[in-house]
């Protein structure tokens, strides 16, 4: 065991060569390791840089005499586990460590104390540079020679160069994500995101707002806002926040472009522009960097849909460079925007089809077609739709099995296809309606949409909201229901199926029909 002062003066002298060998892109892969959980060396080894196994053929520290002694090897039987394929460097290096076990922790334990020895410290300095892909490989290879040099000096004269590569690398994984950066590193970062960011960046998030409110900032928000000025914007000294009506969970959308976007009023209750000069960019929600990672004067545009509970509720904010401007209130019709501003708020409309709007947050909104049918045995339904039992549960079909799901309540049948559409045909819901009605709503992923009345065997109408007109037959069960209007079409539809068949499929018959349903196959299926 040699004195560790002279091992430290020994190994400052070599890291600086020994670094300069190395991979430059590997050296910045390992830099570039984030400090979420600890590191190991199946993370290394997915690198992009590190895919070709040869990258490191030709790297052999020399051999020093280590400060401490090595761990004892191990007696008895033993046995490894690989598998083929696998690379030397995580099969030698394992077999290293279990024949002297605690070799790859008394070598981490080892570079942490050497990187603070001044001389030691002193090589692993990288110098003040602006190029981030030359910090972070200069920084990586540094450590990555640190460790190599004292792997190679604890493992000794007999080791195999794979089993020291490996254990190094594996230190280096696990130590380097908490070594400080170098000098000017996050100003390289910063310029190299400045000169990455791209016009326009789109993104939406689901943000928490247990206080009833978002904001846009680059960290945490101090003041408490106030948005009696507009109903829906605040302007705070850390950026902007946005007033909700959910105490949970709202989507949120941003759009960020490089001039100013054109307004689109349709489908929004409630739009507000603000101004904010940001010193350092980077406005973001809950951690979600979006404006340009600079400073400047920004123009932010806030929409707001569904805080009176209509609509499933979200916000959408479209962000531009401009100079400082005043507030403008573009829109404002919802009801909390009036009570935040201190004004009478409007009439209530509608709410028919607020108990219906739970299909939007369900495995079913994607694509689906629900069909109530009255006055009918669920053998006729089932002989109307050519139908025939499945093997499978309701909640299977539920969960990817698909088909369709039929629910007797006794006075009325309820079907439910996952991503079908037997229900919207009059072939079948005309027959099923024979001793009763029969109506369905239909929907799928493109945004196709399909309403439908069948009474006594007769079909009523047919039409695909919001791009046909209401036929005259049925117009009595879709009267205000605002079909025209895309938000919450699917939950609107179910109304129109309630008053037309006195019975709505609430959330409870939902819940009911995946306990107590029985699975079919319809139509041609």
């Amino acid at each position: 065991m040699g004195d560790y002062d002279t091992f430290a003066t020994t190994v400052a002298t070599l890291i600086r060569p020994l670094a300069d060998s190395l991979p430059a892109a590997v050296a910045a892969d390992l830099a570039r390791l984030p400090a979420t959980r600890r590191r190991s060396l199946d993370d290394v080894l997915r690198l992009p840089s590190l895919a070709d196994k040869r990258v490191l053929d030709g790297v052999d520290p020399p051999l020093l005499v280590p400060p401490v002694d090595p761990p004892p090897p191990l007696r008895g039987s033993f046995m490894t586990m690989g598998w083929v394929g696998e690379s030397p460097l995580a099969t030698e290096s394992r077999l290293a460590d279990t024949l002297r076990p605690g070799t790859g922790d008394l070598a981490e334990d080892l570079v942490v104390r050497l990187a603070d020895h001044p001389d030691v410290a002193s090589a692993l300095a990288v110098p003040e540079l602006d190029d981030l892909d030359v910090l972070d490989g200069r920084h990586g290879a540094r450590h990555i020679a640190l460790a190599l040099l004292v792997t190679k000096s604890i493992l000794g004269e007999d080791a195999t160069r794979p089993a020291v590569l490996g254990i190094a690398l594996d230190v280096v994984a696990r130590v380097l994500p908490g070594r400080p950066k170098p000098a000017r590193h996050a100003d390289a970062v910063l310029a190299r995101r400045r000169a990455d960011y791209r016009f326009p960046a789109y993104g939406s998030r689901h943000v928490p707002t247990p206080d009833h409110w978002f904001a846009l900032t680059p960290g945490p928000v101090e003041a408490v806002p106030d948005f009696s000025a507009n109903g829906l914007v605040a302007v705070l000294p850390e950026g902007i926040a946005v007033r909700v009506a959910s105490d949970e969970v709202v989507l949120v959308g941003v759009d960020v472009t490089a001039t100013p976007p054109e307004a689109d009023l349709s489908g929004w209750e409630e739009i507000v522009e603000v101004s904010f000069h940001t010193d350092t960019g980077d406005l973001g929600v809950a951690g979600w960097p979006v404006t340009p990672p600079w400073p400047g004067d920004l123009r932010f545009r806030v929409h707001a849909s569904g805080r009176d509970g209509d609509h499933r509720e979200y916000f959408r904010v479209q962000v531009w460079e401009a100079p400082l401007a005043p507030e403008k209130v573009v829109k404002r019709t919802d009801r909390l925007g009036h009570v935040l501003r201190g004004e009478t708020p409007p009439d209530t409309p509608s709410a028919e089809h607020r108990p219906y709007l739970w299909v939007e947050e369900s495995v079913l909104s994607v694509a689906a077609t629900i069909t109530v049918v009255t006055g009918a045995s669920v053998d006729h339904v089932v002989a109307s739709f050519d139908g025939r039992r499945e093997d499978h549960s309701a909640r299977d079909a539920l969960e990817g099995y698909g088909g369709a799901i039929l629910l007797d309540i006794g006075d009325t049948v309820f079907i439910v296809e996952i991503n079908g559409y037997w229900g919207s045909w009059e072939r079948y819901l005309g027959p099923a309606s024979a001793h009763g009605r029969a109506a369905s709503a239909f929907w799928n992923v493109n945004g196709s949409r399909r309403l439908s009345f069948a009474e006594r065997g007769r079909l009523l109408g047919s039409f695909e909201p919001p791009f046909d007109d209401v036929p005259a037959a049925v117009a009595e069960w879709c009267d205000g229901l605002d079909l025209a209007d895309y938000r919450s079409a699917d939950a609107k539809m179910l109304a129109a199926l309630a008053r037309f068949t006195g019975h709505g499929f609430v959330r409870a018959d939902y819940e009911a029909l995946t306990k107590h349903g029985v699975a079919y196959i319809l139509g041609d299926d």
